[in-house]
């Protein structure tokens, strides 16, 4: 994944109530995210301090309330990190093992700043590349 101007991947946003199945005219999703077992979708998000670092990454069940596993070792092992002015990117090209369970899950972020993270909901399946 190469440094760009707009994010690329799965999407980020601020605020968990910007997934598609938040907004009020939600009825589907007009593209859903589908995921290997055995890989994360890549994704790069900023944050707004380039000194900033990741201290929580989580991956959230959206089918189950609760069910929550911490990735924050995979995260900070695997993804890269550009600053740019006063904006930091983080990188993570998607491309490293690991064992997901099938189901519907969105990614977690949180920075040494206080910022918030939330990706698209994205369905983990049997397939595996």
């Amino acid at each position: 994944m190469s440094m760009r101007t707009v994010e690329t991947g799965l999407p980020f946003f601020d605020d968990i109530n910007k997934q598609a199945r938040n907004k009020p005219y939600f009825n589907a999703y007009l593209k859903e995210w589908i995921c290997p077992k055995n890989r994360l979708l890549p994704f790069q998000f900023a944050v707004l301090v380039d000194d900033a670092t990741i201290t929580d990454f989580l991956l959230h069940s959206a089918d189950t309330d609760g069910v929550v596993d911490n990735l924050l070792t995979h995260f900070l092992d695997n993804a890269t990190s550009v600053a740019r002015d006063v904006t930091k990117y983080w990188i993570y090209n998607g491309t490293f093992s690991i064992s997901l369970t099938a189901g519907r899950y969105y990614l977690y972020a949180k920075s040494t700043d206080g910022e918030e993270k939330w990706s698209e909901v994205f369905t983990v399946t049997e397939l595996e590349e």
